[in-house]
């Protein structure tokens, strides 16, 4: 199932990619705008959270104010998405985890790094692992290409 739902969002994950590949992350304003758009995203998919993923997505949100805050950047909060299936949002904001070694290196001296430091206690392995138990239907995979959309900065890059 793992291989279905990636195939099913890969125009989408690409254009999230694509979106955040002009943040210069070692530079304070495009590292601010970058973590913005992630809170954002985080507040409008946390309604679809999963019972099982709760504690440990809003330990990455309050990482992820703690950084905004020292750098005096918190946005407004946005409106929630329509309820999502969880298990496709878990899909999208653990996913978005895997890139973040690369990330990190970019982040700039001085910058704040609590949000894109902090690991997942549930492995990428041990999740599809219960993706792959799950069986996905074309909403599934349509709640995850909205979540992927949660995900795209709002400004005009």
């Amino acid at each position: 199932m793992h291989d279905r739902i990636r195939q099913g969002t890969r125009a989408q994950h690409e254009r999230v990619d694509a979106a955040y590949a002009g943040y210069d992350l070692s530079t304070r304003p495009d590292y601010i705008q970058f973590l913005q758009a992630h809170r954002k995203a985080l507040w409008r998919l946390e309604p679809s959270w999963r019972p099982v993923d709760r504690a440990e997505f809003t330990d990455l949100a309050a990482n992820l104010d703690a950084d905004l805050d020292e750098l005096s950047a918190r946005p407004a909060r946005p409106e929630a998405v329509a309820c999502l299936d969880g298990l496709a949002v878990a899909y999208v904001m653990r996913g978005s985890r895997l890139g973040g070694a690369i990330l990190r290196r970019r982040i700039g001296r001085g910058l704040p790094g609590r949000y894109m430091h902090l690991p997942m206690t549930l492995s990428w392995p041990e999740f599809t692992r219960q993706l792959d138990q799950v069986s996905l239907d074309d909403a599934i995979i349509a709640d995850a290409r909205a979540a992927f959309a949660a995900f795209l900065p709002t400004d005009d890059r």
